[in-house]
């Protein structure tokens, strides 16, 4: 019979005990916020690229900044000032949660959450560098 006064013996693998880490999250919800984060810049990166395409196809021509304004597109005009505020609002939030959510709600080794806690930053600095870059001047034509 095991003391239980002792502690338990570490794993050699990871330095950590060989029990869980326990969550008060169910599975699913671990799965939303794990992959929360990479999924939701996917969505950006899309509803970014999304708003000039269909500018492109109602105009018949690549948008221009200062030229064709985004309020007189009808297929943009709704959706300009909410794609705005998601991007500045809702994504350092949501980067956020998904790096903090590796270490406080998921069970892995240690080694892993922080491995896939860096690759959610590199991903959001990826993003966030291809956003600046603008090579099609999109944002300028949104916020002109």
């Amino acid at each position: 019979m095991p003391n239980p006064y002792q502690p338990n013996e570490l794993n050699e693998l990871n330095g950590e005990h060989p029990q869980d880490k326990t969550s008060p999250f169910p599975r699913p919800l671990e799965f939303l916020l794990a992959w929360g984060a990479w999924i939701y810049a996917l969505i950006v990166l899309a509803c970014y690229n999304g708003i000039w395409l269909l500018a492109y196809f109602e105009l018949g021509h690549a948008p221009r900044p200062m030229l064709d304004d985004p309020k007189f597109v009808t297929t943009v005009g709704a959706g300009r000032a909410e794609f705005v505020l998601v991007i500045v609002g809702i994504s350092p939030i949501i980067a956020l949660g998904g790096i903090f959510s590796q270490f406080f709600v998921l069970r892995r080794a240690f080694g892993n959450r922080l491995l896939f806690a860096c690759l959610t930053l590199c991903l959001w600095i990826g993003l966030l560098f291809l956003l600046r870059i603008d090579n099609r001047d999109i944002i300028e034509w949104l916020v002109d």
